[in-house]
């Protein structure tokens, strides 16, 4: 509540917990109580899709009666992309860096089927449409890690052919050679000795 008084948007650290294998992946604890995001700072980062951007899992964000008036779109339904950066535009905000939630992930997660998959990637696509002329070089790093997302996900769930498609689509580095690569061979492996989506 202190910090509400200094930032319009407060978010938390979380635990993602997978109900699958048990396995555990703490995001945004870190050493410092606090960490302090300039105006724009946040924006620009999930504009990116940077992996690195302040931590936005809705159980963790709070924010001033003053943004009330960002409202979620009604078109497609629970996508918060485009509300995001909505809401942190011409905004500074904080993390606390403590776990305040745990979340369960499993198959039946509305976020993992493939259907949710598909419509969140073209809205997330039509979303960074509108800030294509401003932000050309942001728009361009969140299409292709859009790709990269969608690639993981069909990877994760052992539909290769589809995830080689969006891993061409996406930015070409060393992990998604590999990713590619193991498309055709060794994928059982990764999928089940690395973190790969969610």
């Amino acid at each position: 509540m202190k910090y509400i008084k200094q930032v319009p948007i407060v978010t938390c650290a979380y635990l993602t917990v997978s109900k699958q294998d048990q396995s555990e992946y703490l995001r945004g604890v870190k050493a410092d109580e606090i960490t302090y995001y300039e105006q724009d700072q946040t924006f620009l980062a999930k504009l990116r899709r940077d992996p690195k951007a302040q931590n936005s899992y809705m159980s963790t964000i709070m924010i001033s009666s003053d943004l009330k008036n960002v409202r979620f779109e009604e078109h497609f339904g629970s996508h918060d992309f485009d509300w995001l950066l909505r809401l942190f535009r011409n905004q500074s905000s904080i993390q606390i860096n403590r776990n305040l939630a745990t979340r369960f992930v499993h198959t039946s997660n509305l976020s993992r089927t493939s259907a949710f998959r598909v419509v969140d990637y073209h809205f997330a696509m039509l979303t960074i449409e509108s800030y294509s002329d401003s932000f050309p070089k942001e728009c361009k790093l969140c299409a292709e890690r859009l790709n990269a997302t969608r690639a993981k996900f069909h990877y994760e769930m052992g539909q290769m052919d589809i995830a080689r498609r969006f891993f061409k689509k996406s930015q070409w580095e060393v992990k998604t050679a590999l990713y590619y690569m193991s498309t055709y061979i060794g994928s059982d492996w990764v999928r089940k000795n690395h973190h790969v989506y969610g």
